[in-house]
C-alpha cells in the first residue's frame, strides 16, 4: 500500500545557517505561529509575487451520517471544495462547508460545528486545524482589525478584599 508508506515516512529536513534560523525564529514569535509555517507563508508570498499559480489544496475528508465526504482545502485561502455529493460546491471557510454538509446529510440537525474539527487530513487522519493559519503582521483579516481596534484591558492590581453578602 503505497498511502501508508508515503504517511509513514518522516518529513523532509530543512537545514538553515544561523541568522537566517534565528530570522525564521523571530518571525514565528512574531506571527505566532511555527516555522514551518512562516517558511510556508514566505514561499507563498514569493510565488503570489512571481505570478506563480498557488499549489493545489490539500485533501481532506469528513465522516457525517454514515457518509464519508471527499473535499479540498485551499491553505492560501482556507476554501473549501466540495467537488461532488449533496453539499457541492466552495465554501469560504471550512465551518461553512461542514454547515453544509450536515445540513444536506441532516437538515433536522442544528448545522453549527467549528469546520477546523469537522475535517481531517486524507494523509495522516489528523484535524484540519493542524494547518490553521493565524493571522501575521499585515494580514488585513476580519479578526485581527477587530482585535486591533479593542483597547487592552487595564492592568490588574491588589483590589479590595470581596465579601460574600
Amino acid at each position: 500500500m503505497p498511502e501508508a508508506d508515503a504517511a509513514a515516512s518522516p518529513a523532509p529536513v530543512l537545514t538553515l545557517d544561523g541568522q537566517t534560523a534565528e530570522r525564521v525564529a523571530l518571525l514565528a514569535v512574531i506571527w505566532d505561529t511555527s516555522p514551518a509555517d512562516v517558511v510556508r507563508r514566505l514561499l507563498t508570498h514569493l510565488a503570489a509575487s512571481q505570478g506563480v499559480s498557488p499549489a493545489p489544496g490539500v485533501s481532506i475528508y469528513a465522516l457525517y451520517a454514515n457518509t464519508r465526504i471527499e473535499a479540498t482545502f485551499h491553505p492560501s485561502t482556507s476554501h473549501v471544495t466540495i467537488p461532488d455529493g449533496p453539499a457541492q460546491g466552495t465554501y469560504k471557510t471550512p465551518s461553512g462547508a461542514s454547515s453544509a454538509v450536515i445540513g444536506a446529510l441532516r437538515p433536522s440537525v442544528q448545522p453549527n460545528r467549528t469546520g477546523w474539527t469537522f475535517w481531517k487530513l486524507v494523509s495522516n487522519d489528523a484535524l484540519l486545524s493542524t494547518l490553521r493559519r493565524r493571522p501575521g503582521p499585515g494580514d488585513s483579516t476580519r479578526a485581527t482589525s477587530w482585535v486591533a481596534s479593542v483597547p487592552p484591558p487595564p492592568p490588574r492590581g491588589p483590589g479590595p478584599e470581596r465579601t460574600g453578602r
